[in-house]
């Protein structure tokens, strides 16, 4: 069981966070359809319970392709029935294959609720001289952050160029559970938004 104990981790949350609690609760080889490709696809299925004092309890699961390449997480369950827990769901972490072998990065898209709607929003790399408070302290302190020119894949471009990723083991399915309970829920839970 992994835990993370985060007393007074922000400072400017009027909310305070007690504790998060990640729980593996079963691995199996299986298939799934992958939404985003389209296609049926084969790997590792993690199911993880994330107990939060904040949220409540919630069923994870994380699934890893054979050739390690991309990995999802995938809210199944959630203990309460807000329209906020129904909302996030719906919601996907993509993890996808960078330059180093056996790394994961997903771009970082923090949650926030305007009007009853979830919403995220990118941090771009050069705004955290200025903010590191943009991205929460648990994630800055459990996860390796870069810019995404600076481990995607030779080439790449687009929307998230210059932008601020997570990245991970493609054998941390822990951590990749992790980072959907303190990048989408948590934030939208939280007492203040931006």
């Amino acid at each position: 069981m992994l835990f993370i104990s985060v007393e007074a981790a922000l400072a400017s949350e009027v909310c305070p966070l007690s504790c998060l609690k990640l729980e593996l609760l079963r691995a199996k080889y299986g298939k799934w359809f992958d939404e985003g490709d389209r296609a049926i696809k084969e790997g590792r299925i993690y199911a993880f319970r994330a107990q939060d004092c904040m949220s409540g309890e919630w069923l994870l699961n994380v699934f890893v392709q054979n050739e390690g390449r991309k990995a999802l997480v995938k809210a199944v369950a959630s203990q309460r029935t807000t329209e906020i827990h129904a909302q996030l769901k719906r919601r996907t972490d993509v993890f996808v294959e960078g330059r180093e072998p056996g790394k994961l990065y997903h771009p970082l898209g923090i949650s926030f609720v305007v009007n009853g709607h979830v919403r995220w929003r990118r941090i771009r790399w050069e705004d955290l001289d200025e903010d590191l408070d943009q991205v929460p302290v648990e994630i800055r302190e459990n996860f390796t952050l870069a810019k995404y020119e600076d481990v995607s894949r030779p080439g790449a471009g687009g929307p998230l160029v210059g932008k601020v990723v997570a990245v991970v083991g493609v054998d941390e399915p822990d951590k990749m559970a992790l980072l959907f309970m303190l990048e989408k829920v948590r934030p939208a839970f939280r007492c203040s938004t931006p």
